[in-house]
């Protein structure tokens, strides 16, 4: 999830292999129709009938099944109560499921202002406090924090 800052744009279609359902989902509201109508086009026209977009809700991610993979991108700070809803999201996922996040690294040179920024150690004490553990960082983003969770 998390299509609104647009970091996906140019790779989404490389995510398109017969045997891995996508499933974009999105918020805040404000983006949900300009992005959810984008995405659909683009999957009609690609013939993908692999991808399927879904409302988040502040509370639940609203995921219609359990996936192996949740990536979110740059949305972390929109996300209100955010212990809730990643002990929900929890649920969303599959036995030894990943639960992928991206974000604002502080003191990058863009994105959204500072006090939306998450240091890695915040994000691991939020996640951990939910119920996973961090069991992978990639550092190729110059920007954004790439962490990779699992279930404790």
């Amino acid at each position: 999830g998390g299509q609104g800052e647009g970091f996906r744009k140019d790779t989404r279609g490389e995510l398109t292999f017969d045997h891995i359902r996508v499933t974009e989902l999105e918020r805040p509201e404000r983006h949900v129709d300009r992005v959810t109508g984008h995405i659909a086009k683009r999957a009609q026209a690609e013939h993908l009938l692999n991808v399927k977009t879904v409302q988040a809700g502040e509370a639940s991610p609203n995921l219609p099944e359990p996936m192996d993979l949740i990536l979110i991108v740059n949305t972390i700070h929109h996300i209100p109560n955010r212990n809730a809803y990643f002990t929900k999201l929890a649920s969303s996922l599959k036995p030894g499921g990943r639960l992928a996040v991206v974000d604002w690294k502080p003191g990058a040179p863009s994105g959204p202002p500072e006090h939306f920024r998450f240091t890695v150690e915040k994000m691991n004490a939020e996640l951990g406090a939910a119920g996973y553990k961090q069991v992978a960082r990639h550092d190729f983003l110059p920007n954004q924090n790439f962490l990779i969770f699992a279930r404790k």
